[in-house]
């Protein structure tokens, strides 16, 4: 093994700016056989309210992916507005990097085996287990996993009491129809920190199995690879 250090920063344009954004990286491990397994030993999660995310371990000889995310620039008035980030890795032995264009889809299967390795926020119903982000992240993060191996789940999820939140699916009402043995994330959710407003983050479920698939809604474009695109297991 050998130390790492990492570190995510942010570039403000102006410095005496407010700063309403939570950054985070991830760190799995891939292992290459007939498919590519994401994060079966190392899956290290660090997220952070502010303009600097850092993290400090021992990682064992391997391949590697890193990913530095923040949905708060997902939103749609966002898409034009440039980003200065800084990614900074130290370490005592020399490593080889390389910087590659990847499907969101590959951030959504760090996150689902970073957090379902965890086990600490999971809840079971029947067939039907969710996973919830650790109380150490700066963000809010939903995972429905779907047990059954005949049925499709339905999940109906209402966050309209929730303040000052911004959420990956632009929509506080979502409806997803997720296929037997398949997780999907259905929300990652970030505060927003609006000044003089109180935040709240609050959200009601209704699940159901069915026999036949339906659409999402909003809807989920599986063929471009979005991140709430649904996941084998």
């Amino acid at each position: 093994t050998s130390n790492f250090d990492i570190s995510l920063i942010y570039h403000r344009k102006n410095r005496g700016s407010t700063l309403t954004h939570t950054q985070s990286f991830i760190l799995c491990d891939v292992e290459y056989g007939l498919d590519r397994d994401i994060g079966k030993s190392v899956a290290i999660l660090k997220s952070h309210y502010g303009a600097f995310t850092h993290w400090t371990g021992s990682l064992s000889p391997g391949f590697y992916v890193l990913v530095p995310f923040s949905t708060g620039f997902w939103n749609e008035k966002y898409y034009d507005t440039e980003r200065h980030y800084t990614l900074v890795m130290h370490s005592k032995i020399p490593i080889d990097i390389q910087v590659t264009n990847e499907p969101a889809t590959l951030l959504a299967d760090c996150l689902i085996a970073a957090v379902s390795k965890e086990n600490i926020n999971k809840t079971t119903d029947a067939d039907f287990n969710y996973y919830t982000a650790p109380k150490k992240c700066h963000f809010s993060m939903f995972i429905a996993e779907n047990s059954s191996f005949t049925n499709y789940l339905n999940l109906d999820i209402d966050m309209t009491d929730s303040t000052c939140i911004s959420s990956s699916r632009q929509s506080f009402i979502t409806h997803d129809c997720i296929p037997p043995r398949h997780r999907q994330i259905i929300f990652l959710t970030e505060w927003t920190h609006e000044r003089n407003q109180p935040g709240r983050m609050s959200y009601l479920y209704q699940s159901s199995f069915v026999t036949n698939s339906n659409h999402s809604v909003p809807e989920i474009n599986i063929s471009e690879n979005d991140f709430h695109s649904f996941r084998s297991f």
